[in-house]
């Protein structure tokens, strides 16, 4: 009797279950089916690593075209004034009648001006230098050009009435340059002016022809702050 009871009420419990009971078996087909449509997506979805690759790729881009060189400006407006031919600058370009030559230098140029161009012992520059260096100014100057001068000597001493050491010839002869310059309209503050008498020779001084290289004058040219070429 006492099994019988017990059966009876152990089936009564059984059927006494929440009205909701229902929504823990909907709640696991709605996770499994949640899982199936991520596991879709996940199938389906772009390869991040590889979109980003695609994304970095940057389309061919024009080619730039390069600034002109000081040396290349200079030696294309020289050539117009002593109406020389078009020439390329890699090794130097000279101008007919003068002692001038224009190679490139670094990021700039190098204007060489012989020691024939003066007169012996002398500051005085020929007619065609001075001629040749009014018209370079009128480049420099429209250009926006600077311009750094060196008066170089050979080694054999000097003493003048008018210079008394290599020193001071060196020095005259880069500020008679400097001199024609300005009087062809090229902005003192433009220039800076330095002798070096015998100290920066081009060659050993053992001949007479390596003494007439290291007489020379160089002019180093460079664009101006504002960055005109």
């Amino acid at each position: 009797m006492n099994t019988v009871k017990r059966r009876r009420a152990h089936q009564s419990q059984a059927v006494e279950l929440p009205a909701t009971f229902w929504m823990l078996t909907f709640s696991d087909l709605l996770t499994l089916l949640l899982t199936f449509f991520v596991m879709r997506v996940a199938m389906g979805q772009i390869d991040i690593e590889q979109f980003q690759r695609v994304l970095s790729v940057q389309p061919p881009q024009p080619p730039v075209q390069a600034e002109p060189r000081v040396a290349e400006v200079l030696a294309a407006s020289l050539s117009e004034v002593f109406g020389a031919p078009e020439t390329n600058v890699a090794d130097k370009v000279a101008w007919p009648d003068t002692d001038i030559s224009v190679r490139p230098d670094g990021d700039g140029a190098l204007l060489q001006i012989a020691g024939s161009t003066f007169i012996t012992a002398s500051d005085e520059l020929s007619p065609e230098t001075t001629y040749a260096l009014y018209s370079i100014a009128a480049v420099l100057r429209d250009q926006g050009f600077e311009v750094e001068i060196e008066g170089h000597s050979d080694d054999i001493p000097i003493r003048s009435e008018h210079f008394e050491s290599n020193w001071e010839l060196s020095s005259a002869r880069a500020i008679a340059v400097a001199r024609e310059l300005i009087a062809g309209g090229m902005p003192p503050e433009r220039i800076a002016v330095v002798g070096y008498a015998d100290t920066k020779p081009l060659q050993p001084n053992t001949s007479e022809a390596a003494r007439a290289v290291n007489r020379r004058v160089a002019v180093f040219v460079r664009s101006g702050a504002d960055g005109s070429d």
